[in-house]
This record gives C-alpha cells, sequence and structure tokens, in this order.
C-alpha cells in the first residue's frame, strides 16, 4: 500500500513537471500562398522558409514554439484571444490605410487566404498578451489608429509592430523577431569585420529570455473589472451560415464561426460603456470586403437585461437584409445611464 501510493506520488510530480515544461506561447501564423518565383522549385513553399526562421529564432528558449499555416479566421479570433500566449506573428497580404485628406479615409485591409478582411479581429487581443507582429504590407496604420483609438489601453507592457512599406514576408519577419527584443529576450549578437573596423550587429535569434518568461508569469494583467453591459446573441437560420463578426458601433464584441447546416449560435458578450452610445448600431461582417452573392449572415436576436428598446434590421420590402455582405441592426430605445462590473477576459 505505501508502495502504491510512492508511485503515484512520483507519477503526479512527473506530469505536473510536464504540464509546466513549456513556457508561454510564441505563435507564428501565416495565411498566404507561395507566389511563384523563377529560381524556386514548384515544390517550394513559403510557410517553410517561415517556420525555419521562426524555430531558429526560438529553439534555444523555454517558449512553447506554436507553428499554424493556411490560418483561419476562426483560429485566428482563437489565438488572439488566448492568455497564454505572449506574442503573435501574423503572416499575410494587408493594404495600406489612408487618412490623408480631411474626411476621407480608407480603412486598411489585412487578408487571408481566402481573401477574408480579418482586420477587425485585431481590434480585441487579450490584455495578456505582449507582443504583436502584424506582416503585411503597408499595416503599420491600421494597429496604430486601432491604439489612437483606445483599444489597447487595457494592455501593459504591450507592443505591436508592422510596416508602412511592401516587404516580403520572410525579411519581415526577421525584422518582426528583431523588434521583439525589450519584450522577448535579448538577441544573438554578431560580429563582422570591414577593413580594419569591427561592427556589431543583432540576428533574429532569442539567447536569453527567463527574465522576460517570469514577468509574464507573475504580472498577469487580465483580472480586472470593465464597466458595462451583458448581451445575449442567438443567431440562426434554416440554412448554412457564413462566418461573422459582430461589431457594436465599432467594437469587435463575437465571432460566430461557419456552419454547414441550419442551426442557433448563441454567445454572451460584455459590451463596454464606451461603445453604448447613439445612434447605437450592430453590424454582422461577413468579413468579404466584396461579393456578387449574398452571403447568409442569419437572423439575429439581440437581448438585454439593461437595453429594453427594440432592435432593427435594415432590410427592403421583401424583409431580405439590405447589403450582400454585411447586415446592420440599429437599436431603438433609451441607452442606460448606469453600467455593471464585468470579467471581460480571464487569464485562465
Amino acid at each position: 500500500m505505501i508502495l502504491m501510493k510512492v508511485i503515484c506520488l512520483i507519477l503526479l510530480s512527473f506530469l505536473t513537471s510536464l504540464s509546466f515544461a513549456s513556457g508561454p506561447r510564441v505563435v507564428l501564423m501565416s495565411s498566404l500562398k507561395t507566389p511563384r518565383v523563377w529560381y524556386r522549385s514548384s515544390d517550394w513553399k513559403i510557410e517553410k522558409s517561415l517556420e525555419k526562421i521562426f524555430n531558429r529564432a526560438f529553439k534555444d528558449t523555454s517558449y512553447e514554439i506554436v507553428i499554424k499555416e493556411k490560418t483561419s479566421p476562426k483560429d485566428l479570433r482563437l489565438e488572439l484571444q488566448n492568455p497564454n500566449n505572449i506574442a503573435i506573428f501574423w503572416v499575410s497580404h494587408a493594404s495600406a490605410f489612408q487618412n490623408d485628406l480631411p474626411g476621407v479615409s480608407s480603412e486598411g485591409k489585412v487578408l487571408d487566404i481566402e481573401l477574408n478582411n480579418v482586420a477587425d479581429l485585431f481590434k480585441d487581443i487579450h490584455p495578456n498578451q505582449r507582443f504583436l507582429a502584424l506582416i503585411g504590407c503597408e499595416a503599420s496604420e491600421l494597429l496604430k489608429s486601432f491604439d489612437r483609438s483606445g483599444l489597447y489601453s487595457l494592455h501593459k507592457n504591450f507592443k505591436y509592430t508592422s510596416f508602412s512599406r511592401k516587404i516580403d514576408a520572410r525579411s519581415g519577419l526577421k525584422k518582426a523577431i528583431l523588434e521583439s527584443e525589450d519584450i522577448l529576450g535579448e538577441l544573438e549578437t554578431k560580429r563582422r569585420r570591414v577593413g580594419r573596423r569591427r561592427s556589431f550587429y543583432k540576428i533574429p535569434k532569442i539567447i536569453k529570455e527567463h527574465k522576460y518568461i517570469e514577468s509574464f508569469v507573475e504580472s498577469k494583467t487580465c483580472d480586472f473589472p470593465i464597466e458595462g453591459i451583458e448581451l445575449f446573441l442567438t443567431r440562426e437560420s434554416e440554412n448554412a451560415m457564413s462566418a461573422s463578426q459582430v461589431l457594436l458601433n465599432g467594437e469587435l464584441i463575437h465571432f460566430f464561426d461557419e456552419t454547414n447546416m441550419g442551426r442557433k449560435q448563441f454567445a454572451k458578450v460584455v459590451v463596454s460603456k464606451k461603445s453604448l452610445r447613439k445612434p447605437l448600431k450592430l453590424t454582422l461582417n461577413s468579413m468579404k470586403d466584396f461579393s456578387l452573392e449574398r452571403q447568409n449572415l442569419g437572423l439575429l436576436t439581440i437581448e438585454s437585461d439593461r437595453l429594453m428598446g427594440n432592435w432593427k434590421l435594415f432590410q427592403d420590402r421583401i424583409q431580405r437584409p439590405i447589403g450582400l455582405t454585411k447586415n446592420l441592426y440599429r437599436y431603438r430605445g433609451e441607452i442606460p445611464q448606469s453600467y455593471d462590473q464585468y470579467f471581460k477576459y480571464r487569464c485562465q
């Protein structure tokens, strides 16, 4: 009996050590097609080059390395909401955010391999994460605009990086890793000789990260209350529904995954008080900026203990939602003057 207890304790200790063997996660996600390059064979895949760069950068650290290729919007949403991720590196195509003239602006786009515009997903990043790299052409102003809007105000010790010009995916990943040094650890330094002089330069490889992991584990930044209200969402259709982002006055509050058959989807979400202003508009966004076919986003029912008015769907005379890729709901009623406190994010 005593021997069995000793064996159980040893086994428990072993399993516990395994569960803590990996440190915080560093995540590489790519969602792009391999460009045809004349000096490359037809078997060459750009994802393999990105994977090689990423593995080399973090192989000598205690970070858990996670690599996902051809990432879907659902996968991106899950990783952006994962409190165990210390850093995310996203690689895809993007286009510029422009605001050169007063009153005239062009919102930036971040396109995945299926040409879904996933830019709005970067509005809601778990506040426990510390580093975000959006590696795509001319996408730096997009993240800056989110930051200026206060979307990252809850984040502490958070840094993001992107690029204001066209850039190759591989060189962009290397530069992003170099930018992460003050968040993820010290980079390896190499020395080169030019004539009689010796110069030093850093390469994208983390060689010392222990104090950064300790800070991440001990200084979690997600257990704090947010003032707002709760919304209860129900999306339903008799047919298959497209994936959809749910935005309330521009704030991303939920993501519905696609369905292959008719069903109901439910969600309980916390909405911050800064988004509760008139006119109160809720948008179901299919992430398709252009489509010749109408996207079936289902019928949305919005309920709340604090909003007693009605939600009206913009639709035509035959009760068909207006818009091929987006559905718009407008609230008719009073906005509450007081709010409750909720824990929108959790550390586990």
